[in-house]
């Protein structure tokens, strides 16, 4: 495995004297205004799914689809949606509240879910850094994946007119 950045590992370690705890979670509403929350400030664009549709996605295939978020005192201060296959576990709308970044949870959830899955699955899968179909790459997105040990693959489209 591939192991944190300095900074990374430095905030893990912090994150673990905070008093967070990992788990999962079927509050995909709440945390989906998290991520919505999040992408509207920064971005000024809605999430891909509305958390009505990652509510019903999780309900039809609820053993390949979870929720893993970090509490502490009961608020939900990070999560991810991953998405389980074979031996591979991806993640979707990787998000930290403002309370949950002050408090490093998405080190600390990114560190319980590669502990969590060691096991049984090979491949952590952060999905895609490019913007534009694939053809510009989102240096500050690669940036914060690589933070956590991720490395880039590059993946060829071929499209056939039939």
């Amino acid at each position: 495995p591939v192991a944190f950045s300095k900074d990374r590992r430095y905030r893990k370690n912090k994150s673990q004297r905070n008093g967070l705890e990992a788990k999962f979670s079927p509050e995909i509403m709440s945390y989906m205004t998290i991520v919505r929350d999040n992408l509207l400030s920064k971005f000024d664009v809605e999430p891909t799914h509305s958390a009505e549709e990652m509510t019903i996605l999780q309900s039809r295939f609820p053993e390949n689809i979870k929720l893993r978020v970090v509490y502490k005192d009961g608020e939900i201060l990070a999560g991810a949606i991953l998405y389980l296959q074979a031996d591979v576990v991806h993640t979707q709308y990787l998000h930290s509240s403002q309370s949950g970044k002050e408090l490093n949870a998405m080190e600390f959830l990114v560190d319980d879910i590669m502990q969590h899955y060691k096991s049984t699955m090979t491949w952590l899968d952060f999905g895609i850094s490019t913007e534009d179909s694939g053809r510009t790459l989102n240096s500050g997105l690669i940036d914060f994946k690589q933070g956590f040990g991720g490395r880039a693959r590059v993946h060829d489209f071929y499209g056939i007119d039939i």
